[in-house]
């Protein structure tokens, strides 16, 4: 189970990478590939895998570990084109959503008050006591007053 943030375990994290972008900056960059190579061999194919890195000790040992992932069905998904951007349109869709929704609630906390400094303003309560009540500064309260052109019951 993981909660909102994609939290599995404490000291755990599960990064998304992008491996193409990887090999772009990898490219034509020796240096960078060095830096990069654990990633870049999970992408791999067999043949390449087998030539890949031939002396570093850590891609020996994980060398058939990936080979034996990528030959299991379970594993492997055998992804068309069109699935795969589906794939990506509906991750991007739900990152999205969160974001809207981030935002969104962000709107309504400022809505809300919004709505409090006007209600609060008809009694003629002070800028000091709604500053207290909406968790502001009174400079803030003013500013909203002004931005917003909320009127006191004045």
């Amino acid at each position: 189970m993981q909660d909102e943030d994609g939290v599995i375990i404490k000291n755990f994290s599960v990064w998304n990478v992008f491996v193409e972008n990887i090999k772009k900056k990898c490219y034509n960059n020796p240096k960078e590939r060095d830096k990069y190579k654990y990633i870049l061999m999970l992408d791999e194919d067999r043949e390449s895998l087998n030539n890949f890195y031939p002396s570093d000790n850590v891609v020996s040992i994980y060398k058939g570990e990936i080979m034996r992932l990528n030959s299991d069905a379970d594993f492997v998904w055998d992804l068309t084109k069109k699935e795969d951007d589906e794939k990506l349109f509906n991750t991007r869709l739900v990152l999205a959503e969160k974001k809207g929704l981030e935002s969104g609630l962000k709107r309504g906390i400022e809505q809300n008050k919004l709505d409090v400094i006007k209600n609060m303003l008809k009694p003629n309560m002070s800028i000091t006591d709604i500053a207290k009540v909406v968790e502001l500064s009174e400079e803030e309260v003013e500013e909203l007053i002004i931005t917003n052109k909320l009127k006191s019951g004045k």
